[in-house]
């Protein structure tokens, strides 16, 4: 019997793959989904400003899986693909660190608006 499909695309088992898009645990994509900063609005009456905060680890986790599902589902709205498909889709370009993801771009977009208010 041949090799299965995520065989040959990642040469791992996707158990072994599927820790690698909510952290930082693959030597060979070291990106991943969740953001580690995030900006918070800080005052009150008027004057408004964004301040630079840590998020915890359980939270980078529900944003990851937050964001991978939103991308998928985006993807398939008006496309020939089914919900199945994006989300696969999306779950193997998160693996693979690949910019062109959606939960990626997005994670680096609030990563970005954080490093500006520093």
């Amino acid at each position: 019997m041949g090799p299965s499909w995520h065989q040959m695309l990642f040469q791992y088992l996707p158990i072994l793959v599927w820790p690698s898009i909510f952290a930082n645990t693959n030597i060979e994509y070291p990106k991943y989904c969740g953001p580690r900063q995030d900006a918070t609005r800080i005052g009150s009456a008027g004057v408004v400003r964004r301040q630079i905060v840590d998020i915890s680890s359980l939270r980078r986790v529900n944003q990851a899986i937050y964001l991978l599902t939103t991308g998928a589902r985006e993807s398939a709205f008006r496309n020939i693909k089914t919900i199945a498909e994006c989300l696969a889709d999306e779950l193997i370009n998160a693996a693979k660190g690949s910019s062109n993801n959606y939960a990626i771009k997005k994670k680096d977009d609030i990563e970005r608006v954080a490093k500006a208010n520093r």
